[in-house]
């Protein structure tokens, strides 16, 4: 947290931001960027926004729709701010452990062979195709972009700047 003074009819005595307030605002506003990106069928790569690869025919046809990554939206509504992790000094997004594992499937690729078989059998058209492995390319749909880092320290300036009008909770100091 940090000091200051506020000069306002209303306010006039030596005050703090509470900056974890801030941290979270600023996690929401890349947070939103992300569910943003995914809607458009892309992700981030190295700091830098990337369409993300095609779907296959098989995805598209068991799916309905050709946009990667948007399903049942529950992996995307499930990125969150984490705000038993945020401090004044960090935002925390993660998705909660149930989608973790799908979301790093994703943002990494892996191929998946049969166990207990020797082939997969995977749904297609309201039939069954049997594979010897399934490989789900690597989308990189998490990081942060230059443009989710602009708009975090936009939003912060916004934040201190009109602090008490935004919400931001504003403590006397003793």
């Amino acid at each position: 947290m940090f000091g200051f003074k506020l000069k306002s009819p209303k306010i006039d005595f030596p005050v703090q931001l509470v900056t974890k307030d801030i941290m979270i605002a600023a996690g929401l506003t890349i947070v939103n960027n992300y569910r943003l990106r995914l809607n458009e069928g892309k992700g981030v790569k190295d700091g830098t926004v990337i369409k993300l690869k095609p779907l296959s025919e098989i995805t598209k046809k068991n799916k309905g729709s050709d946009i990667p990554l948007v399903d049942t939206g529950r992996m995307m509504s499930s990125f969150r701010v984490d705000t038993s992790q945020v401090t004044d000094k960090k935002a925390v997004m993660n998705f909660p452990p149930n989608e973790a594992f799908k979301a790093a499937v994703h943002q990494k690729g892996i191929t998946i062979y049969p166990k207990n078989a020797k082939v997969l059998r995977v749904p297609y058209g309201g039939e069954f195709l049997f594979l010897k492995k399934v490989t789900i390319p690597s989308r990189p749909h998490v990081g942060f972009s230059e443009k989710d880092v602009a708009d975090a320290l936009k939003m912060i300036n916004t934040k201190v700047l009109t602090g008490i009008n935004e919400g931001i909770r504003i403590e006397k100091l003793t």
